[in-house]
């Protein structure tokens, strides 16, 4: 899945979701120790909302790729964060 796909609404489904994965699965291919950064810095969480846990998550992109995530997953359906 790539960007042009998200852009031109091929892609079903939750948008926000997609773009989680595919920014995961981006910064993995460029490094994988971002991942392993992400799941390390990662703080437990026990809230029940999902709102909550995406946006937490959504802030962790952000910081394991510099800074990068937030245009993209705001642009892409997710919830500001």
């Amino acid at each position: 899945m790539c960007i042009d796909e998200f852009q031109k609404d091929r892609v079903k489904g939750n948008k926000c979701t997609l773009a989680q994965t595919e920014l995961e699965e981006r910064l993995y291919l460029e490094n994988a120790r971002f991942v392993y950064a992400f799941y390390r810095k990662l703080e437990p969480d026990k809230t029940k909302d999902q709102a909550l846990r995406e946006a937490r998550f959504n802030r962790m992109y952000n910081l394991v790729s510099e800074g990068k995530a937030r245009k993209f997953l705001v642009d892409h359906g997710c919830a500001p964060f």
